[in-house]
């Protein structure tokens, strides 16, 4: 019998025997525990689509088997392999976990997949799948889009705030228009973040494919490719423009258009390519915006297309003067020539040199009438033709060869010393309608005998080369502002032998022909961009409309009152229209305040785009200025009470300058004594009393007024060419003007 000490001993042996063998290899088999209880444990519950997840299992009994079967409730939103969750698409899905031991034992768990852990970044995603998804043409009723995220809500409704219940848009048919289009909003919701009222227009029409709104996308499509070819060379002819979407068909062997389209063309006035098609060559290559106007039933549409329309070269150029304007002959026989001085189409100066002065000078006039034998001189001809583009711009002298043959008898010298006299009466090369106080009035005084000499008393007859412009008795019947040159030809008869001459006179107001012209409403805009103030056909039906396109607002005609002044050799010269002026003459019972301004008794200016006043008193004015008191500066306090002559308060529509505008005010000898170019009076004023005294926030009060001197003129103007280019060139103290009155052609 075995005590308990050895007992307790055998024991310990069999243990030992056990690991030993266990140690030599020996196994033990034992079978899986099957749990009580499993429970599928989670690191988070959200994840984002494309990431993975791990979800792992605990169970009860700790010693039992954790090995589970993985399964997804939904494998379009999440797939599960081994607990890990790999996130597809936005929803909620259930996880299940079951012991493979036992069917009975199982957990579920409920994954959410995120879009995105950023609510705003998912609304952004949903606002694009709408734009994208969008229908633009619907012809029945259409599910609107419906955003996959199931946690992003998107209400629809219409234009009076009514829900679309579902986003069901049920079509009501009337024709293919515009006008039967439907707005319609969404709202995106998700988390705590929202988008609303992002706007979408639906075209309802009769058929997704026969519409009209389809046709005039082909129409533009096909038009562009129509004119692919023009648009890769410069224009140098007519263009053949399609009127229909059938017709370029039928020009490209298309087929038939279903729904036909309509098609007109236009290009701004004074280009040289128009609206027909029709290829005016301009001086310079130039840029050209064609456009295509589309028209169905109900519809229409515009397309625009740059094109270039090929100008001259300089060769071109020569060439041109050369057969129209400098076509000097080869030989003369007792006479002068009337060389040209400049071109109507390139607008070149050409001036001249002779080889011999003493026998024929650079004026084109014959030295010595009395020549014996004939003598060849070379005249040259230097022609400028003046362009911003430093690679346009040229100049070229051209000679002519010319044999100079003495007069034949005497009437030939007569008629040279009729044309030198011509050349020395100042009173006839410039001539316009209208100048005040001239002792002819608006007759030409034209000899009309010869006054000296052997042919004394023959009479000088007398042709013009632009029918209209004076009447038999040589009186001057138009009234043209911009400088105008006419041709006059007298003839000399005696017995068998005639003898003739040329005289070229300027009837237009301006004496300079490189003026700058300025003048008319100056808001229209003309064509004309490389003088956009040249609106004088608004003033004068003589001087219009030149090409370009005039306001429909009437300046009322031109006040006979013009300035003129020249910066860096060029003239620009103001004609000062009705419309905007204010004249203060003596016999005028002016109105004034208490501080000497004046306030009544004066014509109102009846426009706001600018305002000219002239002072024809002898006393210098106190003229009233009305100042912005808002919107520029907040520290500037400018609060004055400015009266209109009819009692009311001032305003631009009044006798009051605006002080927001360019102004200028010129004395009687024709100098600026105040003015800043370009910039605004009022600002200019508070801009400089800041800076004297050395404070940016100085409240600055200002003079509700400015002094026009006896004889002078205000000119203050908001309207002239681009904003701050005519008056920053006019505008400037010291600048000095040539003040002209002339009457007006009524």
């Amino acid at each position: 019998m075995l005590t308990k000490k050895r007992k307790w001993l055998f024991t310990l042996f069999l243990a030992f025997v056990a690991l030993f063998l266990v140690a030599c290899g020996g196994e033990t088999e034992q079978e899986p525990v099957e749990p009580e209880a499993l429970q599928i444990v989670p690191l988070t519950r959200t994840v984002v689509v494309g990431e993975d997840m791990l979800l792992t299992i605990a169970v009860t009994p700790s010693n039992a088997s954790k090995e589970v079967e993985w399964k997804s409730a939904d494998t379009s939103i999440a797939d599960v392999d081994d607990g890990v969750v790999t996130a597809l698409k936005p929803g909620k899905v259930k996880i299940t976990a079951t012991s493979t031991l036992d069917a009975t034992k199982k957990d579920d768990f409920e994954v959410v997949v995120l879009e995105s852990r950023n609510e705003l970044n998912v609304l952004l995603s949903a606002m694009s799948f709408l734009d994208e998804n969008m229908p633009t043409q619907v012809d029945k009723d259409v599910q609107l889009p419906q955003y996959a995220n199931p946690d992003v809500e998107i209400v629809y409704f219409d234009s009076t705030g009514a829900v679309i219940p579902n986003g069901l848009f049920k079509v009501s048919f009337d024709k293919d228009s515009y006008d039967a289009s439907v707005t319609i909003f969404a709202n995106i919701y998700y988390g705590d973040e929202k988008l609303e009222d992002l706007q979408y227009v639906l075209q309802v029409v009769r058929d997704l494919e026969a519409n009209e709104f389809n046709a005039l996308q082909a129409a533009q499509a096909e038009v562009a490719e129509y004119l692919e070819f023009y648009q890769s060379y410069k224009i140098s002819g007519d263009l053949t423009l399609p009127k229909s979407l059938s017709q370029l068909r039928e020009w490209t062997n298309g087929e038939v258009p279903e729904i036909d389209v309509a098609i007109t063309w236009s290009t701004d006035s004074g280009m040289p390519i128009t609206g027909a098609g029709t290829y005016n060559r301009p001086n310079e290559d130039t840029n050209v915006q064609l456009r295509a106007y589309f028209a169905t039933d109900y519809n229409s549409a515009l397309s625009r297309f740059n094109l270039v329309a090929k100008g001259y070269t300089k060769a071109e150029k020569l060439e041109w003067l050369k057969a129209n304007v400098l076509n000097i002959p080869n030989e003369v026989t007792g006479a002068n020539l009337l060389l040209p001085v400049s071109d109507s189409k390139f607008n070149t100066t050409i001036t001249w040199e002779s080889s011999n002065e003493e026998v024929y000078t650079a004026a084109g006039k014959m030295a010595n009438p009395y020549q014996e034998e004939p003598v060849t001189v070379t005249l040259t001809a230097t022609v400028v033709y003046d362009h911003a583009d430093e690679d346009i711009a040229f100049e070229e002298k051209i000679a002519f060869e010319l044999v100079v043959n003495p007069a034949t008898n005497d009437l030939q010298r007569t008629a040279l010393a009729v044309s030198n006299e011509l050349d020395e009466r100042t009173d006839l090369h410039y001539f316009p309608y209208g100048v005040q106080g001239r002792a002819s009035g608006n007759q030409l005084p034209l000899p009309l005998e010869v006054a000296e000499g052997k042919f004394r008393g023959v009479p000088i007859t007398w042709t013009v080369s632009e029918e209209g412009v004076f009447d038999a008795n040589f009186v001057l019947q138009k009234q043209f502002l911009r400088y105008h040159e006419v041709t006059l030809t007298y003839s000399i008869t005696a017995g068998t032998d005639t003898a003739t001459g040329e005289m070229v006179i300027n009837v237009g107001v301006a004496k300079y022909r490189n003026t700058k012209y300025i003048g008319g409403n100056m808001y229209s805009r003309s064509a004309n961009q490389d003088q956009p103030w040249d609106e004088l056909h608004q003033m004068s039906p003589t001087d219009g409309p030149n090409g370009n396109i005039g306001a429909s607002t009437n300046v009322g005609g031109w006040t006979g009152y013009t300035f003129t002044g020249v910066v860096d050799g060029v003239p620009y010269q103001w004609f000062v229209s009705n419309l905007y002026s204010t004249t203060i003459e003596e016999d005028h019972e002016l109105v004034l305040d208490d501080n000497g301004v004046v306030v009544g008794g004066v014509p109102a200016s009846a426009s706001n785009r600018q305002l000219f006043v002239a002072n024809n008193t002898e006393d210098d004015l106190k003229f009233p200025v009305q100042f912005h008191t808002g919107g520029f500066d907040a520290n500037t306090k400018q609060a004055f009470e400015v009266k209109n002559a009819d009692g009311g308060n001032a305003d631009r529509n009044g006798t009051a300058a605006d002080g927001w505008m360019a102004l200028m005010v010129v004395g009687a000898d024709g100098v600026v004594e105040v003015g800043f170019g370009g910039e605004s009076y009022q600002q200019t004023l508070v801009k400089l009393a800041r800076e004297e005294a050395g404070d940016e926030e100085l409240v600055v009060e200002l003079e509700p007024f400015v002094v026009i001197p006896a004889g002078g003129f205000l000119m203050s103007s908001k309207y002239a060419g681009p904003l701050g280019g005519l008056q920053g060139i006019l505008f400037n103290e010291g600048q000095e003007f040539t003040v002209e009155t002339f009457d007006v052609l009524g």
